[in-house]
């Protein structure tokens, strides 16, 4: 079962990596461009041939973009554009539009938007038919936000972002009303509002529930042998929850078992600073100097680790390898011993 598991996941990540190359090749970078006035959808279609993404960068001056019925796009991006106006007027295959870092954009969108995601921008303007359109926009570190609608409804001016830049909003309508909320997490990680994880009877987890939700995920990685995936939910656990020794502890095996023993030596002494009685934590410490060739350090931190464990067998094999190799060291005056590589 487990090992259907990791070719599972392995068959997955290869889709995703085969999706994102895909998603390149098919995107349309426009880049720099200043006052330019592009709306004639022969252009665009000479300009995008097959490709279905377009991405702007950099555009400024008044820019003036319009996308017509006869073109297709399943994605478009802005980053850090200033004054520029796009126009949409088929739906969007995904229906996301991501705008970061930009001043003064206006997306006028003639049906559904699905999600608008607005990260660091100032005086953005999305306009939609009407309120029903709204799919949601999310901010993070977004002020100036307005939404407005062509059949005549009021404006809608969203919350500026006062907190952390990674704090988020969404805008959603909700009972026929617009309504800004700070998107939190479940226990599952999965962004929510604190109104809707009231209606389903859960509450908002903390940033270490969080963490230890990561840490499971990373665990499950590492027993399916998939270490380099382990490690991205171990640093995700350690970012929610910076002081979790387990998932410090956790993240120096898998760097071990991938042949890193530098950056299993800085997570295994930050897990002893923070647990000085986590076996682990000394355990892993030492294996690390052992597989730098650092073996009379080793010793002592080992030993520590079988002081703490007396009973575990895999510890003393370990302090008992470590003083082998010492003594060997020693004896071949500082040099490797016959045999070991660098």
């Amino acid at each position: 079962e487990r090992a259907e598991k990791r070719a599972a996941l392995e068959a997955a990540k290869a889709k995703w990596s085969d999706r994102e190359t895909e998603l390149k090749d098919k995107t349309h970078f426009v880049e720099g461009e200043a006052g330019v006035v592009r709306t004639d959808d022969s252009d665009w279609a000479r300009l995008l041939s097959d490709r279905e993404v377009v991405h702007f960068q950099k555009c400024t001056g008044g820019c003036r973009y319009a996308f017509g019925d006869s073109i297709r796009l399943a994605k478009v991006f802005l980053e850090g554009c200033e004054s520029v106006k796009l126009a949409l007027c088929r739906e969007l295959i995904t229906g996301h539009v991501e705008v970061w870092r930009s001043t003064g954009v206006e997306i006028e969108a003639r049906s559904q938007l699905g999600v608008v995601q607005l990260d660091l921008c100032q005086g953005v303007e999305v306009v939609y038919p009407d309120k029903s359109a709204v799919g949601s926009v999310v901010c993070a570190g977004a002020k100036g936000v307005t939404l407005r609608f062509s059949d005549g409804s009021p404006a809608y001016s969203v919350p500026d972002c006062a907190g952390p830049d990674d704090e988020q909003h969404i805008t959603q309508l909700v009972d026929g009303e617009l309504l800004t909320e700070l998107v939190v997490y479940g226990k599952d990680n999965y962004p929510t509002t604190e109104r809707q994880l009231s209606k389903e009877g859960r509450g908002v987890a903390s940033a270490a529930e969080r963490a230890e939700a990561k840490r499971g995920e990373g665990n499950e990685a590492f027993r399916d042998e998939n270490y380099s995936q382990a490690a991205v939910f171990y640093t995700e656990a350690i970012t929610l929850d910076p002081r979790s020794h387990t998932a410090l502890a956790n993240r120096a095996a898998c760097f071990l078992k991938m042949g890193q023993p530098e950056r299993a030596l800085k997570d295994s002494e930050e897990c002893v600073l923070l647990a000085p009685e986590y076996v682990k934590g000394h355990f892993r410490l030492g294996l690390a100097l052992h597989a730098m060739g650092r073996y009379a350090e080793a010793v002592p931190v080992l030993d520590k680790a079988s002081n703490l464990d007396p009973k575990n067998k895999q510890v003393r094999d370990a302090v008992r390898m470590a003083e082998l190799m010492a003594r060997k060291h020693a004896a071949n005056g500082g040099r490797k011993p016959e045999g070991e590589v660098d």
